[in-house]
This record gives structure tokens, C-alpha cells and sequence, in this order.
């Protein structure tokens, strides 16, 4: 399904989806999702073990391999590539996107679509390595609030299908 998608890195402040990564730059990745819990130990509940677990966020951490080449700020090499970014702790907005088929009922949206929009900035880059040959250099991020993006701070996770969704409960 990867290679069906798109990918988009650009600046905080320029908006999701404004400058997209030229294709073959990104040759692996995921990102996770972990819920954060907080144990509340009330003192007067009368019990030595916590009385409720408060949601108190999401870590939402990820890695991508990168083709170790100049390609403007979209490889990993160069002055203005993503290895740069990180160095100078430049916090990115990261887009990516797998559409899909038309929805007929669609009026808003015309297309499925699976989209996540983060807001990053680069943890760490492993050493140069390779794939049957081939320089990589595997970046791992971390996505927290950031108020300067153009979409609320904290990114989002957009799916649209048709049909009814097997998610509301009813």
C-alpha cells in the first residue's frame, strides 16, 4: 500500500501538503501511536492502589528511510536536506496521503482517502547504510504540539469511505 501513497514535508507555518517529496526519495517508514495514561490515587478513597486512569495524551513517534542523496530539502544529503534539519532542530510539517477510489455520495470529499498530518521534528539519524547498495539514512521523529502549524497544533488523521462505518456504535 506504501507505494500507492504521497508524501509531503514542509516547513511549520507553509501549511501541510506544500512541498512534496520527490518520489523514490522515501523508501520505508512507519509511525506509531501510544496512548498515555496517568493512575490518580485519590487520599481519600480509602484504598492504597490508584482509583482511576486519566488519558493525559498520545506519543506519536515514527521513522523513515531516506534515499542518502541531494534532492532540495526533500533527500536526506545536501545543505537544505532533511539530515540539515535536524541538525538545526527545524520543526517540519510531514504529510502522507493514500487516495483512493471516487465516492459517488461524496460532496466535500470525492475520493476514499487514508491521510495522517503531523507536525515533526527529527530525533536522530543513523549512520549511513545501505540497501543492496544503495545509500539510506534512517531518521526517527517525534510529533508533539506545535502552534505555529496552520492546523491546530497537534496534526490529524483523516479517513474517508463510504458507506456506514463499522465504528459507530449503534
Amino acid at each position: 500500500m506504501s507505494g500507492l501513497g504521497s508524501f509531503w514535508i514542509s516547513p511549520v507555518g507553509s501549511g501541510y501538503g506544500t512541498g512534496a517529496v520527490t518520489a523514490g526519495n522515501i523508501l520505508a517508514g512507519n509511525v506509531t501511536f501510544k496512548p498515555v495514561w496517568t493512575r490518580k490515587f485519590p487520599v481519600d478513597a480509602g484504598i492504597l492502589y490508584f482509583h482511576t486512569a486519566v488519558y493525559t495524551g498520545m506519543e506519536v513517534t515514527g521513522e523513515l528511510t531516506l534515499e542518502y542523496q541531494i534532492s532540495g530539502t526533500y533527500g536526506a544529503a545536501g545543505s537544505a536536506g532533511q539530515v540539515e534539519k535536524w541538525r538545526s532542530q527545524q520543526p517540519q510539517l510531514i504529510r502522507m496521503g493514500w487516495p483512493g477510489a471516487a465516492i459517488s455520495e461524496g460532496t466535500t470529499v470525492t475520493t476514499k482517502l487514508f491521510q495522517i498530518d503531523l507536525p515533526i521534528t527529527w530525533d536522530s539519524f543513523d549512520t549511513l547504510g545501505d540497501i543492496d547498495g544503495n545509500d539510506i539514512r534512517v531518521g526517527k521523529f517525534t510529533s508533539k504540539y506545535n502552534a505555529a502549524t496552520n492546523a491546530g497544533g497537534r496534526g490529524t488523521v483523516t479517513i474517508v469511505r463510504q458507506g456506514t462505518s463499522e465504528f459507530s456504535g449503534a
